[in-house]
């Protein structure tokens, strides 16, 4: 198959020239800066928010955000709370309710039936969550 290419503006107005249906988000923040692609958390495309691993579709505009911004955060926030979701699920069998992320946090709400939580619990998701 033929890579056709496309034109990706950044922020700054600098265009890089990526190949439709093959860069990615993560490719250019990689040509960009080493930092810059470790950090990243998430991008903007033609302003529809979009997965660093999602290929381009076609020319576009794109914002790539890390945790210093809302949008990094939000991903961040609300990533980490569908792994601590499933920790919990699979540590105690609960039943998860409503988990709103925050630029500041999350909050996640989950129901353990009849059992009743303890502090000593903390340890023990603090390890799910972790491995």
């Amino acid at each position: 198959m033929l890579a056709i290419p496309i034109g990706v503006t950044l922020s700054d107005g600098t265009v890089k020239e990526g190949k439709k249906w093959e860069t990615t988000p993560f490719d250019i923040a990689k040509e960009l800066s080493k930092s810059l692609a470790s950090n990243a958390l998430i991008s903007r495309v033609n302003g529809a928010l979009w997965d660093m691993s999602r290929p381009l579709e076609s020319d576009c505009q794109l914002k790539i955000f890390t945790f210093d911004s809302d949008e990094g955060r939000d991903t961040f926030w609300h990533s980490s709370a569908h792994i601590l979701g499933q920790a919990l699920e699979q540590t105690y069998g609960c039943k998860l309710c409503i988990g709103p992320c925050t630029t500041r946090g999350e909050a996640k709400e989950e129901s353990l039936n009849d059992r009743v939580g303890h502090e000593s619990d903390a340890v023990v998701q603090a390890r799910a969550y972790t491995q």
